[in-house]
């Protein structure tokens, strides 16, 4: 607004969050008074943003505000992407601050704090109030928005509204029954609304070729307007272990005899990341290879599935140490039923040197070359998961091949390094091309 006055902003991420360490435990709970007659700074400092005082005036201004329809509930991906993404944009004199639906776990909040990350947890990730008064208080010039389903109205709010730059990372799944909804009126309702969002979006960051796909096709997106960024990971977090090592994780991690193979599943407990498939190839590989360990990291519907309780199923949950589970395991499966837009944890697994077991669906064959950094099957085959278990079961040495090839190729095409740097160039093209969506409009 006209009558907000300028606040000089912190050159440095150690500047942005001094004196406002508080702000992370900021919480926009539902049953705050909506905006009424008062001015955006009273309204947004004492009732939004109930830990900053208005006199203090240290509520941080940024460059890019990051809007994020997810609640991260262990260590992991998320927060590595979080904490890099705002080291390295810090170093480009780009200011950043993370909005994240409220129940995000305790130790990720605490640790995106410890790292100097500005976050925010809101109650309301899709409501047009909450966005106008965050965009209004820390005034970016630019709105980044990630998994963004239920987002897509704020597009309007972001460019048309608050004329503010307005980036997209598309993480578009599909699933078997995708062409059927696009048939009929409703499918042609679904199209003009993915037009209309479109026209509000400055630039699309696509995952992966088969998202940049989608975008052009489905979404109806300009190919000037989709730039392709693939996720990226850790490479320090995920590594190769020496055979030392892994016997230690099995037996520290899991609770295993060093000797015993492991065969790991790291996802959502859902049938559309192929948990039946699975329960039905595991009694299968146990009946002829009995010291098999078959362990499942995540939580879902299925968590009592009928099969989860064979003898040779191990059920971790949620865990914070997935690179240690990783690096216990000898095998990793996905046998993804969905059409996947990346496949992150595919990357992770083979950046700690396993060979991969996945299916030739989505973005997956970008990530996994069958016959080289492990095997692709048909989705819904679990007599071929089957047979490529035992293939790997029964050659140390082509697991040791496949592994070493598919940690060379997510060291090559997929750190997190690259990924950021290329999200970066993306902002500075952006700023140089529309210079009036800085501050100071």
């Amino acid at each position: 607004p006209g009558s907000r006055r300028a606040v000089r902003g912190p050159t440095h991420v150690s500047e942005l969050v001094a004196g406002v360490p508080d702000v992370f435990h900021a919480r926009i709970c539902n049953d705050l008074p909506r905006p009424t007659t008062a001015a955006p700074d009273d309204h947004v400092h004492k009732r939004e943003l109930p830990y900053v005082s208005r006199s203090s005036r240290e509520t941080p201004e940024v460059d890019i505000l990051h809007w994020l329809q997810l609640r991260p509930n262990k260590l992991g991906s998320i927060e590595d992407y979080v904490i890099q993404l705002t080291e390295a944009a810090a170093e480009r004199q780009v200011r950043s601050a993370f909005v994240f639906e409220h129940g995000t776990s305790e130790v990720v909040r605490r640790t995106m704090r410890e790292r100097g990350v500005v976050a925010y947890f809101v109650d309301e990730i899709a409501s047009l109030a909450r966005f106008r008064e965050f965009v209004t208080r820390l005034n970016p010039w630019g709105v980044h928005f990630h998994f963004f389903s239920q987002c897509q109205p704020l597009y309007f709010g972001a460019h048309s509204l608050l004329r503010r730059a307005t980036i997209v990372t598309a993480h578009l799944s599909t699933d078997e029954d995708d062409e059927t909804r696009e048939s009929g009126v409703l499918g042609v309702a679904r199209r003009v609304r993915r037009r209309l969002y479109a026209t509000q979006v400055d630039r699309f960051l696509a995952v992966s070729g088969f998202v940049a796909g989608q975008l052009a096709g489905k979404g109806a997106v300009a190919p000037a307007k989709i730039s392709l960024v693939y996720n990226g990971i850790d490479m320090r977090r995920h590594y190769v272990r020496a055979p030392s090592e892994r016997a230690q994780l099995k037996q520290r991690v899991l609770g295993v005899e060093p000797g015993c193979p492991v065969i790991t599943f790291v996802g959502q407990i859902e049938e559309y990341k192929g948990i039946n498939d699975l329960l039905e190839a595991i009694p299968q590989v146990a009946a002829r290879a009995p010291d098999v360990r078959f362990v499942f990291v995540g939580t879902g519907t299925l968590d009592d599935a009928p099969g989860m309780d064979h003898p040779a199923i191990m059920r971790l949950g949620l865990r914070d140490d997935v690179q240690d589970i990783l690096g216990a395991s000898d095998i990793f499966w996905a046998p993804s039923r969905w059409h996947e837009a990346f496949g992150l944890v595919i990357v992770e697994a083979s950046a700690a040197g396993l060979p991969v077991i996945s299916t030739n669906v989505g973005a997956i064959p970008e990530v996994i070359q069958d016959g080289v950094h492990g095997y692709l099957v048909a989705p819904g085959d679990p007599a071929a998961l089957v047979a490529r278990a035992f293939e790997l079961l029964g050659d140390a040495d082509l697991r040791q091949r496949m592994g070493t090839a598919g940690r060379e190729r997510a060291a090559r095409q997929f750190s997190l390094d690259d990924s950021i740097a290329a999200t970066l160039d993306v902002y500075e093209a952006l700023r140089a091309k529309r210079p009036r969506l800085s501050r100071g409009r």
